[in-house]
């Protein structure tokens, strides 16, 4: 009997702590984690939901660029969340060179004052040049707001909103990035700093 009793105890031993695993991570971790992005908005996304090296760069961009970020969303009326997004997707999280060297937060063309030349759309397109990183950050507001074409209107008639998702729906009709997959990509570094801000 004693032999019958362990045996079955060794069968179910292995979905017993399957189970206790799977409540422990409902009861500790946020279902965030384990949502596919699919379902926390429109695109065409497979991978999970958060990645680390996400978080990490996420990290260290915020302890450089954060508060100047703050200011400048608070100045000129921008979500604040979604301009960490945007400026992350355009400066690779503050490595590109561009940033490093030359505070182009938004990878912002058209030659006012100094400019350096890089390839982008086409070769040596000539990108803004700013005296430290709080110039670069503030000359996004100033360029869309400054910027009299109507497909900005819409756009920053919500800029200030709190659905990020929405607004960055809105900034790539703009048109101010060619890339197809751009606000897909944005989406998944704010879906990343929400994680960050809200449970870490």
């Amino acid at each position: 009997m004693k032999r019958l009793l362990f045996i079955c105890c060794l069968i179910c031993w292995p979905f017993t702590v399957a189970n206790s695993i799977q409540n422990y991570r409902k009861a500790v971790l946020p279902d965030v984690v384990y949502t596919p992005i699919t379902l926390v908005y429109n695109a065409p996304v497979k991978s999970q939901l958060l990645s680390n090296n996400i978080i990490n760069a996420l990290k260290g961009f915020l302890d450089a660029n954060a508060k100047d970020i703050k200011k400048v969303a608070n100045k000129y009326h921008f979500n604040e969340d979604f301009l960490i997004s945007m400026i992350c997707l355009e400066t690779r999280y503050g490595e590109s060179e561009l940033f490093r060297l030359y505070n182009n937060a938004g990878s912002i063309k058209f030659p006012k004052g100094a400019f350096v030349r890089y390839d982008d759309d086409l070769p040596k397109e000539p990108f803004r040049v700013y005296k430290d990183k709080y110039s670069g950050i503030e000359d996004i507001p100033l360029f869309i707001q400054g910027n009299k074409s109507e497909r900005y209107k819409k756009f920053l008639a919500i800029a200030d909103s709190s659905n990020v998702y929405n607004i960055i729906d809105e900034f790539k009709r703009t048109g101010y990035a060619t890339s197809p997959t751009y606000a897909k990509n944005m989406k998944i570094i704010y879906t990343n700093l929400l994680y960050l801000k809200n449970y870490l």
